[in-house]
């Protein structure tokens, strides 16, 4: 009985270094990145720059920044509509302001709708930090 526990142990141990964790996560087919195009400073306007890539096409898929207390978009609608197509990045430029001196988290939620009603989303998070000179 000892040799079949070490057995199964020793078997356990080289189907984990064969199929690492990362492997194992499921993946959506959404990718989702936010980024500053400028230095943030308190009072002035500074571009945001949210790029998305699908694997998939999506005919519905929209975007709702969430702003914390502090932060506002200037000149554009927190939330933007359209379409996905597989393979094809899509790229939506924005401009934020802050109101005063911090560190503050913003979000960008993209979520995809499909013909059979099903959704999937994935969110952007972007530290804006007027903190550091």
């Amino acid at each position: 009985m000892t040799f079949f526990r070490i057995f199964s142990l020793a078997l356990a141990v080289c189907f984990a270094a064969l199929a690492p964790a990362e492997a194992m996560k499921p993946m959506l087919p959404l990718t989702v990145r936010a980024s500053l195009e400028g230095t943030p400073e308190p009072g002035r306007p500074v571009d945001v720059r949210l790029e998305i890539h699908s694997m998939i096409n999506a005919p519905r898929a929209t975007v709702r920044w969430i702003l914390p207390d502090g932060v506002e978009m200037i000149a554009d609608s927190v939330e933007w509509e359209g379409e996905l197509t597989a393979g094809m990045p899509k790229v939506l430029n924005f401009v934020l302001s802050v109101e005063e001196a911090g560190r503050y988290l913003v979000r960008a939620k993209v979520l995809m709708e499909f013909l059979n009603g099903t959704q999937m989303g994935q969110t952007a998070h972007l530290w804006i930090d007027t903190l550091v000179p």
